[in-house]
């Protein structure tokens, strides 16, 4: 099972650091340290660019990130997605883990965009 962690939102506007457990989001406890590690770069990782779906790859606290603008599942002007999973990853093997550990969420972006990533911003 990947480890992929999803910082965004999820049925609700809010944004919140979530663990997929068999498919299924679940909320991280306050107790989990990578909360404490990861949960406070809502925004900051994204291209300065804000068009949504524009990704940026990032190595941070033993995970790499891709992150990007989204206002699908949060109106909200400045609402994003990051998938975090510990190791070093290109962008192919972020978009096929962070699809396959939460269909649900990568369903509602294709929905109203597609990825594309970002010459650097």
């Amino acid at each position: 099972m990947l480890d992929v962690l999803y910082f965004g939102c999820i049925d609700r506007p809010g944004h919140y650091l979530w663990a997929s457990v068999d498919g299924v989001p679940a909320r991280l406890s306050r107790g989990d340290y990578r909360r404490g590690l990861l949960n406070r770069f809502d925004g900051l990782l994204c291209p300065t660019d804000r068009t949504e779906g524009v990704v940026l790859k990032h190595f941070i606290h033993e995970h790499t990130a891709i992150s990007f603008w989204d206002q699908s599942g949060d109106s909200r002007r400045g609402s994003s997605s990051t998938f975090f999973l510990k190791g070093i990853h290109g962008y192919q093997y972020m978009f096929w883990a962070a699809r396959e550990a939460f269909p649900t969420v990568f369903a509602r972006i294709a929905e109203r965009f597609s990825l594309q990533v970002a010459e650097r911003a």
